[in-house]
C-alpha cells in the first residue's frame, strides 16, 4: 500500500493580521482528499468561510459512492 506523508503549513501574509486560510485532510471511499481554502483578504468572516468550506467540501467527500 502506498503511504504517503504531508504537512500543513499556511502564512499570515505581508499585510494581514489574521491568518484566514484552512486546510483539511480527509479519507472516503474514493481515497484521500487534500483541501486549502484560502481566507477572504481580510474581510470579516473570512476565517469562518473558509473553515466552513472545508468542513463541507469533507463531509460531502465522506458521503461520495465509487459507484456514483
Amino acid at each position: 500500500m502506498l503511504r504517503i506523508q504531508f504537512d500543513q503549513r499556511t502564512h499570515v501574509g505581508m499585510q494581514r493580521q489574521e491568518n484566514q486560510d484552512s486546510m483539511g485532510h480527509f479519507e472516503g471511499p474514493l481515497g484521500q482528499l487534500f483541501v486549502v481554502c484560502d481566507g477572504m483578504g481580510g474581510h470579516a468572516g473570512g476565517q469562518i468561510a473558509s473553515s466552513m468550506a472545508v468542513d463541507t467540501i469533507g463531509q460531502t467527500f465522506a458521503t461520495l459512492s465509487p459507484h456514483t
